[in-house]
């Protein structure tokens, strides 16, 4: 008797098991996202003056010999390239002769080396990805004809063009503070990532530059200050600022990061003595 009711019992549980209905969705939904790529550059100044010039000149620069600043104001790693043009009535070329001029552009700003302008874009900088907020400062010089029968002031264009490229690195700065006045020292942390969000490790300490801008009154020329950085390993780096001589107000700290191919920046607001 025993041996009957268990049969029956394992047949009542194979058939619940083959009794019971299988579901499944008759849709399947991928939420995807994209964001479009903003591709811009800003010049500042965004003209300059070489005011009365002789010709049959070389050498000659802007009043002021200003650095023009092309900035990467678009949300996107970008190559950075430029070119020249004609004036009204001379004609641009690599050499001086009569109603053709040369135009020259200088990198780094600080001790340019002068290369002649083309109808053709040619490379800015020395980098080839530049992160959004990042940029490269130049300098113009010019040689004007040997000879020239116009006697109209002379106009044209200088062309900083931006292109898109697909990698780069971004940096996140932290300048910590408050600071009281006199510093003497500003700790400031920057994380280093690449385009997919990896830990760029092992950039050399030489390649960041530290600058600080006053919060007020706008528009006044970075300060670049004394600093040394360490490399704490995993894109993690650390800089010590020399702050001994600032005032005591809030700023905006920046430092500039490249490691060789791509060039970046991060920035963060301090304050000395509550500024």
């Amino acid at each position: 008797m025993k041996k009957i009711l268990t049969i029956l019992a394992l047949v009542v549980l194979v058939v619940g098991v083959l009794s019971v209905p299988a579901f499944s969705a008759d849709t399947g939904v991928v939420t995807v996202t994209a964001e479009p790529a903003q591709v811009s550059v800003m010049v500042s100044p965004n003209s300059v003056n070489y005011g009365l010039v002789p010709l049959n000149t070389t050498g000659l620069k802007p009043v002021g010999d200003p650095g023009i600043l092309a900035l990467n104001t678009g949300n996107c790693f970008v190559d950075m390239l430029i070119c020249g043009a004609d004036t009204t009535n001379w004609d641009l070329s690599s050499s001086p002769d009569v109603d053709k001029y040369v135009h020259y552009f200088g990198m780094p700003f600080f001790a340019p080396t002068y290369t002649p302008l083309s109808y053709s874009y040619n490379d800015l900088g020395s980098f080839s990805s530049y992160g959004p907020g990042s940029g490269e400062q130049f300098k113009l010089k010019m040689d004007t004809p040997t000879t020239s029968a116009a006697t109209a002031t002379q106009s044209t264009t200088v062309t900083v063009m931006v292109t898109m490229v697909t990698e780069g690195l971004k940096v996140v700065l932290e300048a910590g503070g408050p600071y009281p006045p006199g510093g003497p020292s500003a700790t400031l942390t920057a994380t280093v990532t690449d385009q997919d969000g990896h830990s760029v490790a092992g950039i050399p300490i030489g390649n960041f530059i530290t600058v600080v801008f006053p919060a007020t009154p706008p528009g006044v020329p970075p300060i670049f200050l004394p600093s040394t950085w360490v490399d704490d390993g995993g894109g993690t780096y650390t800089g010590t600022a020399d702050i001994s001589t600032l005032d005591s107000e809030d700023y905006f700290a920046v430092v500039l990061v490249n490691n060789g191919s791509s060039s970046a920046n991060g920035g963060d607001i301090f304050t000395i003595n509550g500024g």
